[in-house]
């Protein structure tokens, strides 16, 4: 690529299970972000990872970018359905700003969920196999059973426990066949 020098991305997006939208806050937590070729067969050419602030929003620095390409930005959360942007997008003056979170339609396919007025991505995919099913239940079950604690891929709002709310986050999605 015509490289020229670090690209940075300001990005919106959010995990269902860290979104509370009566106070309109997110619970913080990392992001991986995958920047791929716009084009089959979609290689990826940079990734980086960010904090999400309680306003959903992670700044990325990327080094393998050019400003004259458009890129799939790509969201992989610990146990959310791996989230692409539905167009290419290019950075302008190495500054590119993408927001998931004001329209299903910033998603490919229009894969993410409405809760309350954000657009957040599917939580729940505790084995990262791209379906929120029965797998992930009996991951969640077991996490409950072994009254797991901590920073686990089973605790679906990230407050430090596995429990009943967890379960119903992926119970509800599985049922949507997510």
């Amino acid at each position: 690529p015509n490289l020229n020098g670090i690209k940075n991305l300001t990005l919106t997006a959010i995990p269902e299970g860290l979104y509370d939208p009566a106070f309109n806050s997110v619970t913080s937590d990392s992001l991986r972000v995958l920047i791929r070729k716009s084009f089959p067969p979609y290689e990826i050419l940079d990734s980086a990872t960010s904090l999400i602030n309680s306003s959903g929003v992670c700044d990325l620095t990327f080094g393998n970018l050019s400003n004259d390409s458009n890129y799939y930005i790509v969201l992989k959360y610990r146990n959310g359905i791996n989230t692409w942007s539905s167009t290419g997008n290019h950075f302008t003056n190495s500054v590119l700003n993408y927001d998931f979170t004001d329209s299903s339609s910033k998603a490919f396919g229009s894969n993410m969920v409405l809760k309350g007025n954000k657009y957040c991505i599917w939580s729940g995919d505790v084995n990262k196999d791209n379906v929120i099913d029965g797998g992930d239940i009996s991951s969640v079950e077991n996490g409950i059973a072994n009254s797991l604690i901590g920073y686990e891929p089973e605790d679906i709002n990230n407050d430090g426990i596995v429990d009943a709310s967890d379960m119903g986050l992926v119970e509800n999605n599985s049922t949507k066949l997510i």
